[in-house]
């Protein structure tokens, strides 16, 4: 049974639509109807349509089961449809299905030499939040030779500013009215206001009579200038099928994979509980006067690789750490520059995407490098010659605490820390703040957390790796640093070249390791 809500949805002909929907609202079906026509009409005189899923075995697994039913429920599908069923009158082509004169292919995220092999005119994908990164971007471009250039974003939400939320916000963020038949007043339907949680019914937020949530509505837009593309929510507090008394018992519910279930998968909204991100009020709790630290206890140094090299280096004394210097670099030889210049003591590095390069570092700094591996298993660091393997969500869980015990010092200026500065945050601040702690399901039904990004992160990760390596400096005290620690000055890459782009934070007052005669000026 469609929703009222859905059928203005089949309307509307943008290049772009973005649905940020809950579970079980006919979203699926949407994007389903959407490839068939495409494929049977010959949009744009190809009639190509893609259809994208987080993973090639739940495309395989879709278009054999929801695709194949969708054509063969139908006559005149079937008779449009070639093969007339897979594996039967030619080859059992589950990724690929041929309808009038047109071509569904279904994709998995994680292969993205696959999506990129497709020339589309309609692009359908599904479990926005569930993908890999950058394929809505190489995906989007599968549509540049399209007369027609259509794409539909579809997914349940999972953090706010994430994923489908971001591309919601960008829109004009559309919201189902319907009027109350008692008093005539126009609203959306919003859990706390409309939901009478004793009786189990969803009222008139004004008269607080009971609602028809299947009389005839609008959407309306939130945004009624500077929106990219129309963007529609969807709640299941519209659902025609609705089962209102369970959805009260799990929004009471104290276990954080139920309660994140709910908001998004129920409401259709992003959610994070208190204290899953760190937040300004945090970093500013964290202040010190850089004047006031003492040139005291081992050098640690953090490095995130991609496309620059970012880098957090942090001064051990005691429990605390004192952040000396941070900042982007374009080369490897700059990070060499780095590690002499504040006689870094341990430093960890991601060891992908240039692993090469890290390995280079290691050899021009014997025995204080330790490239760094994200692992599902290792709950605790795992220390071996040269690797280091950690459990991502874990490690983040110990770095943000060290933030909010007040551990990890920061300067008077951490707000505006980096350039870029937007909103009045720096680009130190808004990255250790772009990725918020959400629970979903093991394989045994048990919360499990994880860390998803609503941005950029790597000043995050430089930090976390900046953790690893501080476990392994001295607390205080002379430095008792052998000759060996000393670079490898024949390394071709301690030069003195410096990337274009290469910048370094402004830490007033910081300053480098006591004695340190080996330091580069």
């Amino acid at each position: 049974m469609l929703p009222p809500l859905m059928e203005p949805l089949y309307e509307d002909d943008a290049e772009l639509i973005v649905i940020q929907k809950a579970a079980q609202m006919g979203a699926s079906e949407y994007l389903v109807n959407n490839a068939l026509w495409t494929a049977d009409t010959q949009q744009g005189d190809r009639g190509v349509a893609l259809y994208i899923m987080p993973t090639a075995s739940m495309a395989h697994d879709f278009a054999q089961a929801r695709m194949e039913q969708a054509i063969f429920s139908s006559p005149y599908l079937t008779a449009r449809a070639q093969p007339k069923r897979l594996g039967r009158h030619g080859p059992a082509r589950a990724d690929l299905r041929r309808l009038g004169g047109g071509y569904i292919y279904f994709r998995g995220s994680d292969s993205e030499r696959q999506i990129i092999s497709v020339d589309a005119d309609m692009l359908l994908i599904d479990e926005v939040d569930s993908l890999s990164d950058g394929v809505i971007e190489t995906a989007l471009h599968r549509l540049d030779s399209s007369v027609v250039h259509r794409a539909r974003l579809v997914s349940t939400p999972t953090a706010p500013g994430r994923g489908i939320n971001g591309w919601y916000q960008r829109g004009d963020q559309r919201a189902w009215f319907v009027r109350c038949p008692s008093c005539k007043h126009p609203q959306t339907l919003d859990w706390q206001t409309n939901v009478d949680k004793d009786l189990a019914v969803i009222v008139c937020v004004r008269c607080r009579r009971p609602l028809d949530t299947q009389a005839p509505g609008e959407w309306v837009r939130a945004r009624e200038y500077g929106a990219e593309f129309p963007s529609y929510q969807i709640t299941q507090l519209y659902s025609p099928l609705l089962r209102l008394r369970e959805l009260i018992d799990a929004s009471r519910s104290v276990n954080p994979l139920a309660v994140q279930q709910f908001y998004n998968n129920s409401l259709g909204l992003p959610y994070e509980s208190a204290g899953s991100r760190l937040t300004l009020d945090v970093l500013e709790a964290c202040i010190d006067d850089p004047r006031s630290w003492k040139p005291d206890g081992g050098v640690a140094m953090g490095i995130d690789v991609g496309a620059r090299c970012h880098y957090v280096v942090r001064r051990r004394c005691g429990d605390r750490y004192q952040l000396l210097d941070a900042g982007e670099v374009e080369t490897f030889a700059e990070l060499g520059l780095l590690m002499t210049r504040w006689d870094v003591e341990h430093c960890v590095i991601d060891a992908n995407p240039e692993t090469r390069a890290a390995q280079e570092l290691q050899r021009a700094f014997p025995g204080r490098v330790h490239l760094c591996q994200y692992v599902v298993s290792a709950l605790k660091a795992r220390w071996d010659v040269g690797i280091v393997q950690v459990n991502r969500s874990a490690s983040l869980d110990e770095t943000i605490a060290r933030f909010k015990e007040g551990r990890n010092r920061v300067p008077p200026n951490v707000r505006y820390l980096g350039d870029a500065v937007r909103g009045g945050v720096g680009a130190y601040a808004r990255q250790l703040m772009a990725e918020s702690r959400v629970f979903e399901s093991d394989g045994d039904g048990e919360p499990m957390a994880r860390y998803v990004g609503s941005g950029e992160s790597h000043y995050l990760h430089a930090e976390n790796y900046c953790a690893l390596a501080s476990a392994r400096v001295r607390s205080g005290g002379p430095s008792m640093r052998p000759a060996s620690w000393v670079a490898n000055r024949t390394w071709p890459a301690l030069s003195r070249h410096v990337g274009t782009r290469s910048r370094r934070l402004s830490i007033p007052g910081a300053r480098r390791s006591r004695g340190d005669d080996n330091a580069a000026p």
